[in-house]
């Protein structure tokens, strides 16, 4: 299948809803190619050979340049609420060549502890070596208060945006009911996803290192109790 028979579409989630590790398993589908967070500040230092979309990226006009660009080499982005302004999103969203799967997570509190674990450890990802995390200190309740309203807030704008404007588009997915103990149950998950999609779904090896919580998760509870 060429690229340009590929289904093009956009994982679109708020930060720690488990966004880039399910960028990396569709990525390993026969069917997609994945650009992740081009819309990222750090993406052209990240990728040398891609253009820097965050400065370039100023209105309806340059958004469209952008996403006609990124898709004439890729199939498919990972993308955070919070990188461009709504109007620039919205119109990501109303393009009819996009699916999009729309990632949250229901427990906010969870999403925004893990935010600033990350932000202080500055480990966004896995890391082995737990020795980063001996350290955290108490975390301000009111930042938390204000992450959980903030994010909360958006996802439900987003989520209006998406009911009214692209029925039979998009789809919902919550953080909690994709990364499942079980490769089984994963499986299912991702596989509804997929037909979605209309990709094959990736390898079971592939599913198992990046969406069972026992490899891919980095902020487990005994991480959150040395706070």
């Amino acid at each position: 299948m060429s690229l340009v028979d590929k289904q093009k579409f956009v994982i679109f989630g708020h930060a720690r809803s488990g966004s880039t590790s399910l960028a990396r398993v569709l990525g390993e589908s026969s069917d997609v190619k994945m650009a992740i967070e081009p819309f990222h500040p750090k993406y052209s230092q990240w990728n040398p050979k891609e253009r820097n979309y965050s400065e370039f990226i100023k209105d309806v006009k340059t958004m469209d340049f952008a996403l006609n660009e990124v898709f004439s080499k890729y199939s498919s982005v990972k993308v955070l609420d919070y990188q461009l302004p709504k109007k620039l999103y919205f119109r990501m969203i109303d393009r009819a060549d996009l699916k999009i799967i729309f990632l949250r997570r229901k427990n906010l509190v969870d999403a925004a502890i893990s935010t600033a674990v990350a932000e202080r450890t500055g480990e966004w990802h896995e890391r082995k070596d737990k020795i980063v995390y001996e350290n955290l200190k108490p975390l301000d309740v009111e930042e938390i208060r204000k992450w959980v309203d903030y994010v909360g807030g958006l996802s439900d704008t987003y989520l209006s945006y998406l009911k009214k404007n692209k029925k039979g588009g998009y789809v919902q997915v919550f953080y909690e009911e994709l990364y499942l103990e079980g490769l089984e149950r994963t499986e299912r998950e991702l596989g509804k996803i997929c037909k979605f999609l209309g990709v094959e779904i990736p390898p079971d090896s592939v599913i198992d290192k990046y969406m069972l919580p026992k490899n891919s998760k980095i902020n487990y509870k005994n991480i959150y109790e040395k706070i």
